[in-house]
């Protein structure tokens, strides 16, 4: 029993040591709980700072493709209609010169400006009014939109 006693006796925990230990810990612990927090800090500082130039990007693009709608809002309707039945009415007409064009005396009086209003439109003038219309929206385009 004595020798039991002594054995375990030698391996004793001296309390100045534990006493040390735990001061050494709360110490250490604080200092790593102190570090962690400072870090997130760190981390949810450069986020919020990534989400305001993210929310300033974005803003930009909306407000992009929101005046690109716009533009394309204030495109008259009619407007590529009446291109397009100009150019098939243009295309005829060129067409019928074509056709003509080994015939010397031949004049194709439908390609020649007119005052009359009630033969129609004249071709020429209505195709300048056209070019001039086209021209105002030629930088519109939905694929600078939908992309």
């Amino acid at each position: 029993m004595y020798q039991i006693v002594d054995e375990i006796s030698r391996d004793r925990v001296d309390q100045v040591q534990v006493n040390q230990m735990a001061s050494e810990f709360r110490h250490k612990s604080n200092e790593l709980k102190n570090t962690l927090k400072e870090k997130f800090n760190e981390l949810k500082t450069i986020l919020k700072i990534q989400e305001q130039k993210a929310e300033m990007v974005l803003k930009k693009n909306l407000a992009f493709i929101d005046n690109e709608i716009g533009k394309m809002q204030r495109v008259p309707e009619r407007l590529f209609e009446d291109a397009d039945n100009w150019a098939k009415a243009a295309r005829s007409k060129l067409d019928k010169f074509e056709e003509n064009l080994d015939k010397p005396n031949f004049i194709n009086y439908d390609l020649l400006e007119t005052k009359d209003p009630s033969t129609g439109p004249d071709i020429i003038n209505f195709g300048e009014t056209l070019v001039t219309e086209l021209e105002e929206h030629k930088d519109i385009s939905m694929a600078r939109v939908a992309t």
